[in-house]
C-alpha cells in the first residue's frame, strides 16, 4: 500500500514548464512533518513499469491530505506547475491507509498479465523523519526538455549555497530558455554559464540541444533573511527538425616519383599519380608537364599534356613518362600541374640530379733520355664525375724498342703493366709509377689508359726521344820515321765514331812544326794549306761506328825532332781532342 506523504499538486495546461523550489533558512525547520521509515512502505512491483496506472488527476490519498504538505513534481507533456512549501509539524496519524479515490477519479488500470502481483509490504511504524532525509531534487518534463533541479534542503543565513539545474533533451530542441525567478531574501552571486540577470530574473539561453544531450547550469546563491523562501524555474523550447543534404566536393592531388639521380645520355622513367580525394566527381582532369632544358622527350615536345577525363571519388590514375638526360646538372626540377573544370587544380614537383661519369688520366715523363738509361713516368688518374666508379683498371703499354724496368703494384706481362684499382670514389685521385729503358735510339711514345665498368675511360701518352752518345777517337801516324832531309813524308789521320749516335760537324786541323812543310791534304772533305796549317772542312755527321780517314803530305826542310799536332772538334766534344806525332829528320 502506498503511504501518504502530505502531498498536494496542481495541474495547469500551459506551454511553459515551471518548477518551484523551497529553500528554508536556518530560522525554520525543514521537512517538519511525519514521514514513514523505512521507504519500503510504498508498494513496489517487478518490474516497476508493471505497476497499476491511474488517471493523471487522481489523488490516491484524497483531499484530506492536501493540507500541511509539500508538493512533488508532476509530469505533463504540455507543462506542469509545482509548488513547494512547509507547514506545521504533523502527527503520525497521517500514515493511515489511503482513502478511496473520489468518484471523478477514473479507476486504475490493471497491470499487464505478464506483470507479477505487487508485493504488499507490512505497515511500518511512522517516526519523524530526520532533517537530512528531506527531498532536494525536483523534476519536470515537457515534450522537448526535462528539467532536474537540485538544491540543498537547509541553508544558513548568509551562507552561500549552490542550485543546480540540468536540461535533458527528450527530443531536438532549439532556443531553449531557462529562467530562474529569485525570491526576496535570496542574493545572486554568480553562475556557470553566466546568466543574463534582469531584476530578480536569471536567464540562460541555449541555441539548441540535440536529443539525448543535456546542459547544466550551476547557480551560487546567498540567503540574506530568515524564513521560508521559494524560487521558481521556467523553461521554454522550440522543436526543430533537420533535413541533411550531402554536398560533395571534388579534390585532386598529384604526385611525381622517380629516381633522384641519373647519368647523362641515359633514359629515366617518372610516374605521375593523380587522385581524386574528394567526395564527388572531378571532371575534365588535365595533367601538364613542362620539361626543363636538361632533359628531352621522345616526341621532341617541351610541354607534355595528358587528358585524364573524369575521376570518380577515390579514383587514381597514373602516367608513366620517359625522358632522356642531356646535360650534366645538379638538382634540376620541374613542376607538374593538374586542372579540372569543377575544382581547384594541384601541382607537384620532382627534382633530379643529372650526373656524369668522368675519369681523367695524365702522364708525365722525360722528353729525352739516353739509351741504356731508365726513364721514369708518372700516371695520374682522377674521378671528376658525380658517381663512384667501379672496376677501374689502369694499363700502360711500353712501346717496342723499350723494356719495362719496374712498375710498383702492377701486373706485368711482356710490355704491358696493369693496375686493378677497383672503386674510385668521386673526386678521388691515384698515382702510379713505371720505369722504362731503351737499347736503341729513337722517339718512342708510351701510352696509358684507364677504364671503368660504369662506361667511362680516358687515354694519354708521352713520347720520349731515346738518344745515344757519340764516341769519337782519333789516331795520327807517320808513314816513315826517320826521314832524310829534303825527302817527303805522308801522315795519316783516322777518326772513328765508336758511339751509338752520329756526331755532327766533325772537323780536324793539322799544325806542323818548322822542320816540316805541309804540301797537301786529302780526305772525306776538302782541305786548305795555309803556312804550317792544314784545315779540313767539317764532316756534317759521322754516324755511329763510322770511320773517316785523312792524308797529309809534308816535306822535311830542317833536321831535328819534327812534330805534327792534329786538333779534332765536333758537336759532342765540349773541347778539342789533340793528338801529336813525332818524326826525326836527319
Amino acid at each position: 500500500m502506498i503511504r501518504p506523504r502530505k502531498l498536494f499538486s496542481s495541474l495547469a495546461l500551459m506551454t511553459v514548464a515551471t518548477v518551484s523550489s523551497l529553500f528554508n533558512s536556518g530560522c525554520n525547520r525543514c521537512c517538519d512533518y511525519d514521514s514513514c521509515a523505512p521507504a519500503p512502505c510504498v508498494q513496489s512491483c517487478a518490474p516497476v513499469s508493471c505497476a497499476p496506472v491511474c488517471a493523471p488527476a487522481c489523488d490516491p490519498c484524497g483531499p484530506a491530505y492536501r493540507t500541511n504538505s509539500w508538493n512533488s513534481g508532476y509530469n505533463n507533456k504540455l507543462g506542469v506547475s509545482q509548488g513547494y512549501s512547509y507547514g506545521p509539524q504533523s502527527s503520525p496519524s497521517f500514515c493511515a491507509p489511503c482513502q478511496p479515490a473520489p468518484a471523478q477519479c477514473a479507476p486504475c488500470q490493471p497491470a499487464p498479465v505478464s506483470c507479477s502481483p505487487c508485493a504488499v509490504e507490512p505497515t511500518p511504524v511512522c517516526t519523524p523523519a530526520p532533517v537530512e532525509e528531506c527531498a532536494n531534487v525536483v523534476t519536470i518534463n515537457t515534450d522537448l526538455v526535462r528539467i532536474t533541479k537540485k538544491y540543498p534542503p537547509r541553508v544558513e543565513l548568509n551562507q552561500e549555497f549552490e542550485l543546480e539545474m540540468t536540461a535533458f533533451a527528450l527530443d531536438n530542441a532549439s532556443n531553449v530558455v531557462i529562467t530562474e525567478t529569485l525570491p526576496s531574501g535570496i542574493h545572486f552571486v554568480r553562475s556557470e554559464p553566466n546568466a543574463s540577470a534582469a531584476g530578480d530574473r536569471l536567464t540562460w539561453t541555449f541555441d539548441s540541444i540535440r536529443k539525448g544531450q543535456c546542459k547544466t547550469v550551476r547557480v551560487l546563491l546567498k540567503p540574506t533573511q530568515c524564513g521560508e523562501v521559494c524560487g521558481c524555474t521556467t523553461v521554454t523550447a522550440v522543436p526543430f527538425i533537420c533535413a541533411p543534404v550531402f554536398v560533395g566536393c571534388p579534390c585532386i592531388t598529384c604526385k611525381k616519383t622517380g629516381p633522384s639521380r641519373v647519368n647523362c645520355n641515359e633514359p629515366v622513367d617518372f610516374m605521375i599519380t593523380v587522385q581524386n580525394t574528394g567526395t564527388s566527381v572531378a571532371r575534365d582532369v588535365l595533367v601538364t608537364e613542362n620539361l626543363p632544358p636538361e632533359v628531352e622527350h621522345a616526341s621532341g615536345q617541351r610541354v607534355l599534356k595528358f587528358p585524364l577525363g573524369d575521376l570518380q571519388p577515390g579514383e587514381t590514375k597514373q602516367i608513366c613518362v620517359r625522358v632522356k638526360a642531356l646535360t650534366r646538372c645538379i638538382r634540376v626540377c620541374n613542376t607538374i600541374t593538374t586542372t579540372s573544370s569543377n575544382c581547384e587544380g594541384a601541382s607537384c614537383e620532382c627534382c633530379l640530379d643529372i650526373c656524369q661519369n668522368i675519369v681523367t688520366i695524365r702522364k708525365s715523363g722525360p722528353c729525352e733520355q739516353y739509351i741504356c738509361k731508365n726513364a721514369e713516368y708518372q700516371i695520374q688518374i682522377k674521378n671528376e664525375g658525380d658517381n663512384d666508379l667501379h672496376n677501374v683498371v689502369v694499363t700502360d703499354y711500353a712501346p717496342n724498342g723499350t723494356t719495362i724496368v719496374a712498375a710498383p703494384g702492377a701486373n706485368i706481362s711482356c710490355n704491358t703493366a696493369t693496375w686493378c684499382v677497383g672503386v674510385l670514389k668521386a673526386n678521388e685521385e691515384k698515382t702510379f709509377t713505371i720505369k722504362l729503358t731503351a737499347q736503341t735510339c729513337g722517339t718512342y711514345c708510351n701510352k696509358a689508359s684507364v677504364r671503368a665498368s660504369d662506361g667511362c675511360g680516358a687515354d694519354t701518352q708521352v713520347c720520349t726521344l731515346w738518344k745515344g752518345c757519340a764516341g769519337i777517337t782519333m789516331c795520327v801516324t807517320d808513314c816513315e820515321d826517320p826521314v832524310c832531309l829534303g825527302n817527303f813524308n805522308t801522315y795519316k789521320v783516322t777518326i772513328r765514331n765508336q758511339g751509338t749516335v752520329a756526331d755532327k760537324n766533325v772537323q780536324i786541323v793539322a799544325n806542323f812544326s818548322p822542320e816540316l812543310q805541309p804540301i797537301s791534304g786529302s780526305g772525306p772533305t776538302a782541305s786548305s794549306v795555309n803556312g804550317q796549317t792544314v784545315t779540313f772542312k767539317a764532316i756534317p755527321a759521322l754516324g755511329a761506328k763510322q770511320v773517316a780517314e785523312y792524308t797529309i803530305r809534308a816535306k822535311a826542310i830542317a833536321p831535328g825532332d819534327a812534330r805534327l799536332k792534329v786538333s779534332l772538334t765536333s758537336d759532342f766534344l765540349t773541347k778539342p781532342v789533340v793528338d801529336e806525332e813525332s818524326t826525326q829528320i836527319y
